[in-house]
């Protein structure tokens, strides 16, 4: 199961990366892609600090510049591999407690805040493709099958 989750969290990366490649190459990122692209990565901060009882100050809404995003894009993917590689079969069925941005105190299951994380990833990527395609460019093909084929 370990291994599963490092697998999802590799995709995650390689998803984000593909998109802040494609976004790079553009002459100018369609609207709303650098907030959500930067929305995605926070919160994968932000969902890291919870999973360690911790809390995380920084906006998850404020939009960053590409090459600040790609840098916490890395930052982020070596945590989560270096706490998934910390972790015991048994820990992912560890309860946390933690506080939504609201406020309100909630509690869940480590197993299901890790599949929370790349799936919260995948929502937003799909916002963002729509958006490059919308403005006409061609976004980057970022299924999971695709990230199989070309990790295997």
């Amino acid at each position: 199961m370990l291994d599963y989750f490092t697998r999802l969290f590799e995709y995650n990366h390689w998803a984000n990366s593909q998109l802040i490649e494609r976004l790079g190459s553009l002459a100018e990122a369609p609207p709303k892609t650098l907030d959500r692209l930067t929305h995605i990565v926070q919160v994968e901060f932000l969902w890291r600090a919870r999973a360690e009882g911790k809390v995380f100050a920084e906006d998850v809404f404020a939009a960053k510049q590409l090459d600040e995003i790609a840098r916490l894009n890395e930052g982020s993917h070596r945590l989560w591999l270096a706490f998934l590689d910390s972790l015991t079969v048994e820990q992912l069925l560890e309860v946390k407690s933690y506080s939504t941005l609201s406020g309100d105190p909630k509690k869940s299951v480590l197993s299901d805040i890790l599949a929370h994380v790349v799936n919260h990833g995948t929502h937003h990527r799909g916002q963002i493709v729509a958006s490059i395609r919308e403005a006409g460019s061609a976004p980057p093909a970022l299924d999971f099958i695709y990230f199989a084929r070309e990790s295997s």
